[in-house]
């Protein structure tokens, strides 16, 4: 990452900040090639807006699998590698047994007009760690509960399983 970034500043390159991950699907066989085409790509992105940058800047680098850019320029500006790692998809098997086990324990609570149940997933516990956009808007489960809402609270986010009753 040191030799892209002084490559990039020898041809005039500002002093932006670059996070970059590689894809171990493409191991890198030349460090220089590598850092060469990174400096170009950085030169033109240099401009974008700060975030995650576009893969069509990232075509010619197949051992890149991500940059976020920061186009704001500091003196001791840094590029620095880190790791991406995609999360599964929601599982809705362990829903299903989730839902089972809630549903044996319904006649012990106490008697309510509706019962709701609420499902955590704690992004920290990688075993919980998963997306929770639901897989199929056609799919439903049958449940006793009018209404069942999965929570992700690190990220603020939220969805509501379909519920056929």
């Amino acid at each position: 990452m040191k030799h892209a970034q002084a490559l990039y500043l020898a041809a005039g390159g500002k002093t932006i900040e670059l996070t970059v991950s590689f894809d171990p699907t493409h191991p890198i066989a030349n460090k220089k090639s590598v850092a060469s085409a990174l400096a170009v790509a950085a030169k033109s992105i240099e401009k974008l807006p700060v975030g995650p940058v576009d893969r069509i800047y990232l075509d010619q680098i197949p051992e890149v699998w991500f940059i976020y850019h920061n186009p704001t320029e500091y003196p001791d500006a840094v590029w620095r590698t880190s790791q991406v790692y995609t999360v599964p998809g929601l599982s809705l098997s362990r829903i299903a047994a989730i839902l089972n086990e809630k549903h044996q324990k319904l006649p012990s609570y106490r008697p309510c007009d509706a019962f709701w149940l609420l499902l955590v997933v704690d992004f920290i516990d990688f075993a919980q760690d998963q997306d929770i956009d639901w897989p199929d808007p056609e799919f439903s489960l049958s449940s006793k509960f009018e209404r069942i809402i999965v929570y992700k609270p690190q990220f603020a986010e939220w969805m509501e399983v379909p519920v056929e009753q």
